[in-house]
């Protein structure tokens, strides 16, 4: 393939490109974006494609159904992938469910009262995590999972502590993260 070489640093075929890898799993599995190679070098790229390298293949993820555009955010150790599809500001959260080499992209959808949504992290239960937006710019955290959809997580008691300068509510997406298992372990 154009483009490949073999690294006498590391020792095995590198695709020399433009790629950007947002997030890992235990087996190595990377998603992000690239670039495919039309052949006709740097001068003439086309649009990012979404992808995940998964042994060694670069697997171009479909996109989500009436959305435009997608982008990931964080892959699992099952290959669920986690992101959002259509423009930033109006788009919706999505997953993509692994079924050998392909992908089904999942449409999460939005909370009530909100124009935007965006998964930031799904974990080894395929339980992904995010915020929803008001076009006033009110960010609520939220939890999906495929069979629940998604849930608000302020009516579930998401944060403990009232709104302060010390807690805003731009980190309450990646706090969410850390303490899902908690709040869903009942």
């Amino acid at each position: 393939m154009a483009g490949d070489f073999r690294d006498p640093l590391i020792g095995h075929d590198v695709l020399v490109g433009a790629a950007f890898g947002v997030a890992m799993n235990d087996a190595g599995d990377v998603t992000g974006s690239s670039y495919p190679d039309p052949g006709c070098g740097s001068s003439c790229l086309p649009p990012l494609e979404p992808v995940v390298w998964k042994g060694g293949e670069r697997i171009v993820l479909p996109s989500v159904p009436g959305l435009s555009g997608v982008t990931t955010s964080d892959i699992n150790n099952l290959g669920w992938i986690s992101g959002f599809g259509g423009p930033l500001g109006f788009g919706h959260a999505a997953a993509w469910k692994p079924s050998g080499n392909t992908y089904t992209p999942l449409d999460m959808g939005l909370l009530p009262g909100t124009h935007d949504s965006i998964a930031v992290g799904i974990d080894d239960n395929n339980r992904a995590v995010g915020y929803a937006s008001t076009s006033s710019g009110v960010k609520t955290p939220f939890v999906w999972t495929e069979t629940g959809g998604m849930v608000n997580l302020v009516t579930q008691g998401f944060p403990a502590e009232p709104r302060s300068e010390s807690a805003p509510v731009e980190r309450w997406p990646q706090s969410a993260i850390g303490i899902i298992s908690v709040i869903l372990a009942a």
